[in-house]
């Protein structure tokens, strides 16, 4: 009896004599999450792209951007910013474009567990970065 209780502490499930299973108040196993809202940023910086915030809810569905960006930076990357002046439904909308340093590609790439070294085509750079263009 001592022995079904310490295995009942321990989160072990007792299905038979010598048979013992995880338990994780579930029958059913874990479903794979869907990537957090700053891994799907960041993967997005990562591939070149820039964002402001109605590009992130529209591409990414991140309604809060200027939140994300300062998670990501807490976590030791770059992010550059400029202000910039979209049109809106009821005039301009003034908001800010991110998009990552080059310095701190190394840093999200490890971050989300991606190779750190992308392999170069012959006579091609790595990755092409460019500043975003003045409005």
């Amino acid at each position: 009896m001592q022995k079904q209780q310490s295995r009942a502490a321990a989160g072990i499930a007792d299905i038979g004599p010598e048979t013992h299973r995880e338990s994780n108040g579930s029958a059913t196993p874990a479903a794979p999450q869907p990537p957090r809202k700053w891994a799907r940023v960041l993967r997005a910086f990562i591939d070149g792209k820039t964002l402001n915030r109605f590009d992130a809810y529209r591409e990414l569905r991140d309604s809060c951007l200027n939140t994300t960006v300062s998670q990501i930076e807490g976590r030791g990357v770059t992010i550059l910013r400029q202000d910039e002046t979209v049109s809106g439904h009821f005039g301009p909308v003034h908001c800010c474009r991110y998009w990552i340093a080059p310095g701190s590609l190394q840093r999200a790439r490890e971050l989300l567990g991606l190779p750190t070294r992308v392999p170069q085509l012959q006579g091609c750079p790595a990755t092409h970065w460019r500043q975003p263009h003045e409005p």
